[in-house]
């Protein structure tokens, strides 16, 4: 039994499905980990959702920046152009039942010496703590305070600075900004006003992985989200968005040994 990682997919569900033969995609026995994402850009994103559902448990996948922006158009927090993926997703006579699926999906998966999120952590956050407050994060999304938080982490100015004694539904929206969108960041300060590569970021930040004193470094970090950063290999973490939604290869990383599988979009 073999476990692949697969990256930022953005509802390019006739790639996923190529890159799946491409590395000889057993159903019976692989497991597949996806870095979040599933949904808008590419035309497909139901096709993507509904795929992932059929899995069962063989799929593990974390929420992505992408897939709150869903929750949050559907919430009419968001809005989207009337021909946009996500809008035609909505439109689907089981969006219902997609929502919710999306809705309960996790932050964070920890599993052996494995963890993946979609953007990346704070490093001074160890893995326990991600864990926990991961965990505290997704009850809030989970019942009926997932509106309000959700709008919180959309209040949220471009530049802030984690505070661990914030309460209720803004410390909760902190959790899942840090989650689904870091890249760029001073310590506990992130920087959300730069989506470009790390060379030419912000003076005087760095990419969330750079610190040598990371809390969570004991476990390699398996991401996707940064496709200005595109295919990664770091000591500490991995980024496999490889850029799919803007033209670019879908990747898929074997745990096992580290190979790469890519197909380009077909979409």
């Amino acid at each position: 039994m073999d476990t692949f990682v697969i990256g930022d997919i953005h509802g390019c569900y006739t790639t996923l499905r190529a890159l799946l033969r491409e590395f000889g995609d057993h159903p019976d026995c692989d497991r597949i980990w996806l870095v979040g994402d599933l949904v808008n850009r590419g035309p497909r994103s139901a096709d993507v959702i509904r795929w992932a559902m059929s899995q069962g448990e063989r799929v593990v996948t974390v929420l992505g920046n992408h897939d709150i922006h869903l929750l949050a158009c559907a919430l009419g927090l968001r809005r989207e152009p009337k021909k946009s993926p996500i809008r035609q997703l909505l439109r689907e006579r089981d969006a219902d039942q997609l929502l919710a699926w999306l809705a309960n999906r996790p932050l964070l998966h920890v599993e052996g010496p494995h963890l993946m999120v979609h953007a990346g952590l704070l490093a001074s956050w160890s893995v326990d703590d991600a864990v926990r407050l991961a965990a505290e994060a997704e009850a809030f999304l989970r019942d009926e305070r997932l509106e309000a938080t959700i709008r919180k982490s959309y209040n949220l100015p471009r530049r802030w600075i984690w505070d661990d004694r914030k309460p209720g539904k803004k410390r909760a929206a902190q959790i899942i900004s840090v989650m689904t969108r870091i890249r760029m960041c001073r310590g506990n300060e992130l920087n959300f006003g730069y989506s470009g590569p790390p060379k030419t970021g912000p003076k005087g930040y760095l990419p969330w992985f750079a610190d040598e004193n990371a809390h969570w470094s004991r476990r390699p970090v398996l991401f996707g989200h940064w496709a200005a950063l595109g295919l990664h290999k770091h000591p500490k973490a991995i980024c496999l968005d490889s850029g799919c939604a803007w033209g670019g290869r879908l990747t898929a990383m074997r745990l096992a040994d580290g190979r790469l599988f890519h197909c380009e979009r077909l979409d």
